[in-house]
């Protein structure tokens, strides 16, 4: 009974999903965030791995953003390497490594997506929402997820180093200039 119910649960929030993509508010809304993002709605994004991007585990256990977070990560991994070899090639590559495990960190990547405004396009079962504790995870997861929504759309940065880069070499600079970096493995 209970595996009935539960594949019932799964087999309802695909359709769901699947019709939030297909109603034509839930593209607008994709939309409107890729535009906070600095970016116009006519690139060639993937709007449906895009709305997957945004769909929280609580809604479906197979159809979410985990697969596209793990792009993703790769993804922030790797802009953030290129833009400090960029910004500082004087440093050293233990200095790199300090700054980037800061810098992908869930609690940078969390300020990211509140300064994107990505929260309010993610759709999350109430039993998420109501934990605090996870907030700063399921934002930063679900940045990466973006990210890797993004870089899979193109198959390139075309569409995340534009505006990315701004808000990493901001936060790249505050890292630089806070002693307590060294405290990385912390961060």
């Amino acid at each position: 009974e209970n595996r009935i119910q539960l594949t019932f649960q799964l087999s309802l929030s695909f359709c769901l999903n699947r019709l939030m993509f297909e109603d034509p508010r839930r593209k607008k809304q994709l939309q409107k965030l890729v535009q906070k993002l600095g970016l116009s709605p006519s690139e060639p994004v993937d709007w449906s791995l895009m709305d997957l991007a945004l769909t929280h585990p609580s809604i479906s256990l197979t159809h979410n953003y985990e697969q596209l977070e793990f792009v993703g990560d790769s993804v922030i991994r790797l802009v953030t390497a290129e833009l400090l070899l960029e910004d500082y090639p004087q440093e050293k590559v233990g200095e790199f490594a300090a700054v980037r495990s800061i810098l992908v960190s869930d609690r940078i990547l969390a300020q990211l997506a509140e300064s994107y405004g990505i929260e309010p396009y993610l759709i999350i079962g109430t039993n998420a929402t109501g934990n605090a504790t996870g907030r700063q995870s399921w934002l930063a997861d679900a940045f990466e997820a973006v990210l890797g929504a993004l870089y899979l759309s193109t198959h390139n940065m075309d569409l995340i180093r534009p505006w990315l880069d701004s808000a990493l070499k901001t936060k790249a600079v505050e890292v630089m200039n806070d002693p307590a970096r060294y405290n990385y493995k912390d961060a």
